[in-house]
């Protein structure tokens, strides 16, 4: 913990330099919940400061202060600029920076990744019946469902409009269809309320697996585009995969 772990430092200098280095490794890695985990950190040291007070002079808690605020109100700018504001999802923004990580770590470990591309079929219906309000809560409650089913080690983005993505690290052929099917009976099912209406929709789903023979990761996400489409061209609500694994 926080607390604990700077209790042990005596010296005010000690403190800064430990304190710089713990914020400056906190802002280092993005994840989904930086804006809370943020704020809990900002109490957590409210509390460290109130104990040290006596050992610190003004000037240093005004320097303590605005280095926090500083890499605080920068962590925020990135996560608002990473996350969707409408389904809290990670936005295209980061999918490369994360897609790059998965291959990475997939051919070091020599494991598997899979991917999925989710479209709502006829969305445009949506709006034109219910009203863009209607389908902006269905867009919103899509997310929810994608996330709140994904694994914890997935990573879910709103790819854009009524298209949303998932990264399936260690998943292999078997695991990425049972998802993309999960997922697609899910939706499916799900009865999406907006004041009286009771709206209901598919999706069509595009799967595929990471192959050596991709020269550039963006390759990968092209494939899966591409089993997106057969399925929309198909008969939709249905999951299309391309891959080797």
């Amino acid at each position: 913990m926080l607390l604990k772990s700077f209790s042990k430092i005596n010296k005010i200098d000690e403190f800064k330099k430990e304190l710089l280095k713990y914020l400056s490794s906190y802002v280092s890695e993005p994840s989904l919940d930086e804006g809370e985990r943020s704020i809990e950190i900002s109490e957590n040291l409210k509390i460290f400061y109130k104990e040290r007070i006596k050992e610190v002079r003004k000037d240093d808690i005004l320097m303590i202060g605005l280095m926090f605020d500083k890499l605080y109100y920068k962590k925020l700018a990135f996560y608002n600029l990473v996350i969707d504001p409408l389904t809290k999802l990670y936005n295209q923004k980061l999918i490369k920076k994360i897609l790059d990580r998965e291959v990475y770590l997939m051919k070091k470990n020599k494991n598997n990744l899979g991917i999925l591309f989710i479209d709502l079929d006829n969305f445009k219906n949506v709006n034109t019946k219910y009203g863009h309000l209607a389908g902006t809560q269905v867009i919103k409650e899509v997310g929810k469902i994608l996330k709140e089913n994904s694994r914890k080690s997935d990573y879910v983005f709103r790819y854009g409009g009524d298209e949303y993505l998932i990264i399936l690290p260690e998943a292999k052929k078997e695991k990425i269809l049972e998802i993309a099917e999960r997922m697609r009976m899910l939706i499916k099912d799900h009865d999406f309320k907006f004041e009286d209406q009771n709206i209901k929709i598919t999706a069509s789903l595009g799967a595929g697996s990471y192959s050596n023979k991709y020269k550039e990761n963006k390759e990968f996400l092209q494939s899966a585009d591409k089993a997106l489409y057969k399925s929309k061209n198909k008969s939709k609500d249905c999951v299309t995969y391309i891959g080797d694994k």
